[in-house]
């Protein structure tokens, strides 16, 4: 997994706030298209337009994990269409070469979290440290996915989804 970073505008160019309903409707197709999203507190921030005007932006940085070179690149379509969608000139979006690793909130499990760590090199090209990664990563979920079927060899059933949408944080979905 990929970290990405993008900063959500909260106002336009004149300085008029968005309606949460608006922002609203981003963060679901965030989640729609990429499985999930944490949204960090406020920001303010300084950028020059394009013909030199200052502009104070107020914006909440939207982190998202995404699969390998081909989520970026997803991420990166979506970024910019928020941006024309907002009337944005341009939008942050910081791609890491963090690693990525989904901790399992069962102690028992700490053989599934060390499966799925993921190791990158210390230096050089982030392209090939993002390459190596998507290697590493197909490599962790093989390694999570035989772990999980020897420690849970009957485990038929799917849990409950979690609906993680900003209206109905954590209450679980009514259907599969």
């Amino acid at each position: 997994m990929i970290k990405c970073t993008f900063l959500l505008p909260l106002h336009d160019n004149s300085g008029k706030d968005f309606y949460d309903a608006l922002i609203r409707s981003i963060l679901r197709q965030v989640a729609a298209q990429f499985g999930g999203y944490t949204v960090a507190g406020e920001c303010r921030g300084h950028y020059t337009m394009g013909d030199g005007t200052p502009a104070i932006d107020r914006t909440r940085p939207v982190t998202v994990c995404v699969k390998g070179q081909d989520g970026v690149r997803q991420l990166r379509r979506l970024v910019a269409e928020v941006g024309r969608e907002l009337g944005q000139e341009t939008m942050y979006l910081e791609v890491s070469t963090a690693v990525v690793e989904f901790v399992s909130s069962d102690d028992g499990d700490i053989a599934l979290t060390e499966a799925l760590t993921l190791e990158l090199p210390d230096d050089g090209d982030p392209v090939e440290q993002a390459n190596h990664a998507d290697r590493e990563e197909r490599q962790a979920s093989d390694r999570a996915i035989a772990l999980f079927e020897q420690h849970y060899p009957d485990a038929g059933q799917q849990p409950t989804p979690i609906d993680w949408r900003p209206d109905n944080w954590g209450t679980p979905r009514s259907h599969p």
